[in-house]
């Protein structure tokens, strides 16, 4: 599909299908304008991270329980709506016996999840001792909120490759707001305690962006700042809620959209120390830089790419459908719930869109409520579509200016290995 920009006095077109660029003449002849970009197709994409024995994630759901209970928490405070409990010995051995049964021998990365994982430490540490020597294994992760984290586990933790992902809101007022009274402190006592390069290096903090940070004059440059002088590694993600309150609801207007982009791709040439870009940038040059086709709404939602076990040991694709019984992997009718809401031909404005194949969406999030509703996904007033556009037109400027492959090859250092 051929989507069609004018810039000044002159016509260009994207090739959406294989993400090459095109001058088109007075007579309406297209010639090709810069070199092809080239584009993989689901299976070369995935070629490099898993082969038939191997995964690209496995998570486990290692406590349905949290000691916290953020404000904007998805998981109704860690529990999903269910039952607190942590998974027991007897659930683990029932999932290392379903990764035999699916011949999985290796693993890019095992993620500790909850609720709060660490909750259920001791088992966390036998699995890291069992994983490591049953699977080859390249890292573990723990996503934590940081609390509970002692020097005797780390210790045991960091005798293996694992990282952790600790949450942080910010400075100490809008974090305890957020996230419980004395969790800032508790946490960078923790973080100063634990502290040690070899640490340092394995950790990386995650702050939720939300409409409370705004009202209370937190922008995203200033939270930036702020986790700079920390001296950890950071990532700054937009809140994904249900809840009214956590809503960004008419709080950007499309020219701050435009204005987040132009700094997002001014951030990018110039190759800063700042790695939070705008996502609609993101996404459009993860297919531009690499060819890397969108063709779900959720690339990962693939059951031979992830695993996401829940504390129990019911298998799924991804940890935001725990507890949907229509998404578990043992329900015969699994593959049509998930194609149900992520395969772009089922709703009829993404079939037909030019952009189809850059447009990265968490079917979870839509399923849940928790996308904004003036961003309108799937219907004829969607803004992705318009900012899209925007990034396009800004691209094809770079090409004209001969900065593209500069931005390029510079956004190689902005990707996440998540």
């Amino acid at each position: 599909m051929l989507k069609k920009i004018r810039i000044k006095d002159e016509l260009f077109a994207f090739d959406s299908e294989t993400f090459d660029f095109f001058e088109v003449t007075e007579k309406d002849e297209i010639t090709e304008k810069g070199e092809s970009i080239g584009n993989d197709n689901e299976e070369e994409k995935k070629s490099d991270v898993f082969n038939d024995s191997g995964l690209n994630r496995l998570t486990l759901n290692m406590s349905n329980m949290c000691n916290l209970n953020c404000k904007y928490c998805y998981a109704n405070g860690g529990n999903y709506n269910r039952p607190n409990k942590i998974m027991s010995r007897e659930s683990f051995n029932n999932i290392l016996n379903d990764l035999k049964n699916r011949n999985i021998k290796k693993i890019r990365e095992v993620k500790f999840f909850g609720g709060e994982p660490t909750i259920n430490n001791n088992l966390i540490v036998e699995a890291l001792e069992i994983l490591s020597k049953d699977y080859d294994v390249d890292k573990y992760m723990i996503v934590t909120n940081g609390t509970l984290l002692t020097k005797d586990f780390i210790t045991e933790c960091l005798k293996y490759n694992c990282y952790f992902a600790i949450s942080l809101d910010g400075p100490e007022d809008i974090n305890d707001f957020l996230r419980g009274k004395e969790t800032f402190n508790t946490v960078i006592n923790n973080l100063n305690s634990l502290f040690d390069d070899t640490f340092k290096k394995r950790v990386e903090l995650l702050c939720t962006f939300t409409p409370y940070h705004l009202k209370n004059g937190y922008s995203k440059e200033t939270l930036s700042n702020f986790f700079k002088e920390l001296g950890f590694k950071y990532t700054i993600t937009k809140v994904g809620s249900d809840k009214v309150d956590f809503k960004f609801i008419e709080q950007n207007s499309t020219v701050d959209v435009f204005n987040d982009i132009d700094k997002s791709l001014n951030c990018i040439l110039k190759n800063t120390d700042d790695k939070n870009i705008n996502s609609y940038v993101y996404e459009f040059m993860l297919a531009i830089a690499y060819g890397q086709k969108a063709l779900k709404f959720c690339d990962e939602l693939i059951e031979d790419f992830n695993l996401s076990y829940d504390y129990n040991g019911d298998p799924y694709i991804c940890y935001r459908f725990w507890g949907k019984n229509e998404y578990n992997l043992n329900n015969k009718g699994y593959r049509s719930s998930y194609d149900k809401i992520n395969n772009k031909n089922n709703k009829l404005k993404c079939k037909s869109c030019w952009a189809k194949n850059i447009c990265i969406l968490c079917p979870a999030n839509v399923l849940e409520g928790a996308i904004d509703k003036e961003l309108g996904v799937y219907d004829c007033n969607c803004k992705k579509e318009i900012y899209y556009e925007y990034i396009l037109k800004n691209f094809i400027g770079l090409i004209i200016d001969g900065k593209s492959d500069i931005l390029i090859q510079n956004f190689e250092s902005f990707v996440k290995v998540v």
